[in-house]
């Protein structure tokens, strides 16, 4: 695995040899990936290993791939062993692989590598190759963006590819990855579409995710919620759904409002 100093030093290489020079700001603990937007569009694919033909959607399987293999949320161990005082680095800016380590470069950072190589080429792909470069709001957005679990890495697939809803959901069961409201609702969303499996497979991840303890009882709440929502919209029985509602869950504001607002002509009761 290369470490993140290997991958500058290699950079550092391949600049010179095009008379570039590195951009360094604060010492040693903030760098630039490279110093010029074409050069980062090359040093991206590089890092994710693909080639500068790659389509979107290759890009982003690539992603995904090596997300599983370097997130921090699969090297829990090596962060536990890490010094009580030692502070993560943290990408400062997405699009030009501004990287911030208070401590130094002494940890493999793969993960903040990966994520901003692929962020860099996500804008060059919707931007085009005649765009401006981001505003000075838009980067300040996404520095202040928080840093996101696997499980929400993992899920963003299915805005792409509703039809492997049931596969990261798979995924998320295999890495024990905790369920957000946000994360369900996106995979009910990738089910409701065609080829997204259905009520079924979204009923499987209400309950195989509250099983697994997965899914808290909160999550569960907003799960149900927004499963009533969406059989209001869509031909879903649901009928199912009430079947899967336990008095526990009744006893929340939110499922029981999901409800009154499903059954507000009063011509059925849920109960």
């Amino acid at each position: 695995m290369m470490t993140h100093q290997a991958f500058s030093c290699l950079v550092l290489r391949k600049c010179r040899m095009r008379g570039q020079d590195l951009v360094v700001r604060g010492g040693a603990s903030l760098r630039c990936l490279c110093s010029e937007a074409n050069t980062h569009v090359r040093n991206a694919y590089f890092l994710l290993g693909l080639k500068p033909e790659a389509t979107k959607k290759a890009i982003k399987m690539r992603y995904y791939e090596l997300a599983k293999q370097t997130h921090p949320d699969v090297l829990d161990g090596q962060r536990a062993s890490a010094p009580p005082k030692s502070v993560a680095p943290v990408v400062k800016d997405a699009r030009y692989g501004l990287l911030d380590e208070p401590d130094g470069p002494t940890e493999p950072i793969k993960f903040l590598e990966l994520h901003a190589a692929f962020e860099v080429l996500m804008e060059a792909l919707e931007a085009g190759p005649t765009s401006k470069k981001a505003t000075s709001v838009e980067r300040g957005r996404k520095q202040s963006q928080r840093a996101r679990t696997l499980g929400e890495v993992l899920c963003d697939r299915v805005k792409d590819e509703p039809e492997a809803a049931a596969e990261v959901w798979a995924e998320l069961m295999h890495a024990k990855l905790t369920v957000t409201g946000p994360m369900a609702d996106l995979l009910f969303r990738a089910c409701a579409k065609p080829r997204g499996g259905g009520l079924v497979v979204a009923l499987e991840i209400l309950s195989d995710g509250t099983y697994e303890g997965l899914i808290s009882q909160d999550v569960r709440n907003s799960a149900i919620a927004s499963l009533l929502g969406l059989c209001g919209t869509l031909d879903w029985d649901v009928d199912e759904v009430i079947n899967h509602i336990t008095d526990l869950d009744r006893e929340s504001p939110e499922v029981l409002a999901a409800l009154g607002s499903f059954f507000c002509e009063g011509t059925r009761s849920p109960y």
